[in-house]
C-alpha cells in the first residue's frame, strides 16, 4: 500500500527528475537498453567517438545510506513518520527496495544531467523535399564522447560515492570506445576511491542482462543464445520434468528469456529455428 501511494505521487508529479527506469508504475528496462543501442549504432554508422562504461558496486542495495535517503524524504506535506532504529542498507527483496533506490540515486543523477556538455545528442532533420538526395535525414553528436568529459562524469559519481561510503567493484566495471580517438594505452577511465582504472575492452560488456559490444557480431548472438537454449535442454533431462510442465517452462521461462536477451539483435526466422532446434528435440523425445 505504501509503495503503491508513493509512487502513484512520484509519478503523477514527475518529483524525480534523474533519468532512471525503476520502480515506477509502467517503467521497465527496455528503455535504457534501445537507448543505449541506439547510441552504440548511430556512433557506428556516423563514425562518432562513443565511451560506454558500465559500474558494479559492492552490495548495491546494502550501500544505501539511510542518513541521506531520510533527508530525501524530509521535504513533504506531513512531516516525519514514526521513528525506528534499523542499520544501512534496504532490504533487496522488499517490494519498496526498488523505489528506496530510485529516490536515493536522484541526486546524483540529476547532478549528470545539470552537467555542461554531458550526454549523447541525436538529431533529426527533416527534409522539405524527400526526393533531394543531397538532404541529410540524421545528424549525430557525441557531445559526452571525449575521454576527459566521460572522466568528468565519473568524477561526479566517485564524490558521491565517496560521500555515501559506496564502494565499487572496479574489476567487475566495464568499458567498450567506438571509434576511439586515443591510442590503446590511453583507452581508460579512474575509477573508485582509490582512482583504479579500467581500461576498455573489445569484450561484450553486460548491462541490464543484455549484452553490448564495440563491432557487432552475429556470430556471438547466435553462440550465446544457442548455449542458453543447451543449458535449459540439459537441466530439464536431467529432472525427468513431465511433458505438461517442461512445455510449461519453454513458454514461460525460456521464451521469456531468449527474447529479452535478444531484444537488440535481428535474427531471421531461419536464425531462430536453428536456435530453437534442440528444443524441439526435447520435446519429440
Amino acid at each position: 500500500m505504501i509503495t503503491n501511494r508513493l509512487s502513484s505521487v512520484l509519478k503523477r508529479y514527475n518529483i524525480l527528475q534523474g533519468y532512471n527506469c525503476c520502480g515506477l508504475p509502467r517503467e521497465c528496462t527496455n528503455e535504457p537498453i534501445h537507448l543505449v543501442n541506439n547510441f552504440i549504432e548511430d556512433a557506428r554508422e556516423n563514425k562518432k567517438e562513443l565511451w560506454v562504461l558500465t559500474q558494479d558496486m559492492k552490495k548495491a542495495f546494502d550501500s544505501v545510506g539511510l542518513e541521506v535517503l531520510n533527508q530525501a524524504l524530509l521535504p513533504t506535506a506531513y512531516g516525519l513518520s514514526d521513528g525506528f532504529i534499523g542499520n544501512d542498507g534496504i532490504d533487496q527483496g522488499d517490494a519498496l527496495s526498488p523505489l528506496l533506490w530510485r529516490i536515493f540515486y536522484d541526486p546524483l543523477l540529476v547532478g549528470i544531467q545539470q552537467t555542461k556538455d554531458s550526454g549523447y545528442e541525436m538529431k533529426v532533420t527533416w527534409p522539405n523535399d524527400i526526393n533531394d538526395p543531397t538532404m541529410d535525414t540524421l545528424q549525430a553528436s557525441g557531445s559526452e564522447s571525449s575521454k576527459s568529459r566521460m572522466q568528468k562524469i565519473v568524477d561526479i559519481a566517485n564524490d558521491f560515492y565517496l560521500i555515501n561510503d559506496i564502494d565499487i567493484n572496479v574489476k567487475k566495471s566495464e568499458m567498450i570506445i567506438i571509434n576511439p580517438s586515443v591510442k590503446r594505452h590511453d583507452q581508460i577511465i579512474k575509477l573508485g576511491h582509490d582512482r583504479s582504472i579500467v581500461q576498455a575492452t573489445n569484450n561484450e560488456i553486460r548491462y541490464l542482462g543484455v549484452w553490448f559490444s564495440n563491432k557487432p557480431s552475429r556470430r556471438r548472438w547466435m553462440q550465446r543464445l544457442s548455449m542458453m537454449v543447451k543449458n535449459f535442454c540439459d537441466t530439464v533431462r536431467r529432472k525427468f520434468v513431465p511433458a505438461g510442465q517442461c512445455i510449461y517452462l519453454i513458454n514461460r521461462v525460456l521464451i521469456s528469456r531468449l527474447i529479452y536477451i535478444a531484444q537488440i539483435m535481428t535474427l531471421s526466422e531461419h536464425g531462430w529455428n536453428q536456435v530453437f532446434a534442440p528444443v524441439m528435440k526435447l520435446i519429440i523425445s
